[in-house]
């Protein structure tokens, strides 16, 4: 197996509606850092598993807003793929229309901000008890992925991630669609070198 093949390596999980979903790797990972994350809180360790479900509730809501959009819009969605973070990258064919392309890319960061609401509205609800502490816990967790899916797709404009599919959606009936793509890349590559460089200092 060679390097590309091992870094475009995704698995099967069922389906959104009728849209066949593949899961990138490196999801496997993230998940992972947030089991170890856990267990340095203090979580006990036989609740740690539940942090997958989770995970996936997060993901799973983030790209069944992007299916129902699409079929609100009209687009056809034939494959998705979830990604560390990213949410996913979805194969669709989304009529050429910046509006439909903006409400697209903005309902994967929607429906987690829904979710995470819900979420939030639940805990208030929790009595202040030790007795309540599990369900206090999980529903924190389940806040913090849908905040970080839905930020982190709404703030950092790389395509495919939503921002970057947004941007370039908003600029294009103001410059064109060419320098609008153009524009968008800049902007990537400026936001990954300042990862990059926040992540050496």
């Amino acid at each position: 197996m060679n390097p590309d093949q091992v870094m475009s390596w995704t698995f099967s999980v069922p389906r959104f509606g009728l849209v066949k979903t593949q899961v990138h790797w490196t999801v496997v990972l993230l998940i992972a850092f947030d089991i170890v994350g856990a267990a340095k809180e203090q979580w006990p360790p036989w609740l740690l598993p539940a942090i997958v479900p989770l995970f996936w509730l997060a993901h799973y809501v983030h790209e069944l807003g992007h299916v129902l959009i699409a079929r609100l819009v009209k687009a056809q969605l034939f494959n998705s793929e979830i990604q560390m973070l990213s949410g996913g990258r979805n194969e669709l064919h989304l009529p050429m229309k910046p509006w439909r392309l903006m409400a697209y890319a903005a309902s994967g960061p929607t429906a987690n901000a829904a979710c995470a609401g819900v979420a939030w509205s639940l805990l208030l609800l929790l009595p202040n008890e030790p007795a309540y502490v599990i369900p206090d816990l999980l529903l924190s967790y389940l806040i913090y992925a849908n905040l970080r899916e839905a930020l982190f797709n709404a703030l950092f404009p790389v395509y495919p991630c939503d921002a970057g599919l947004f941007e370039r959606a908003l600029l294009w009936p103001l410059v064109g669609l060419h320098r609008a793509v153009k524009i968008v890349l800049v902007h990537a590559y400026l936001s990954c070198a300042s990862i990059i460089g926040i992540g050496l200092w």
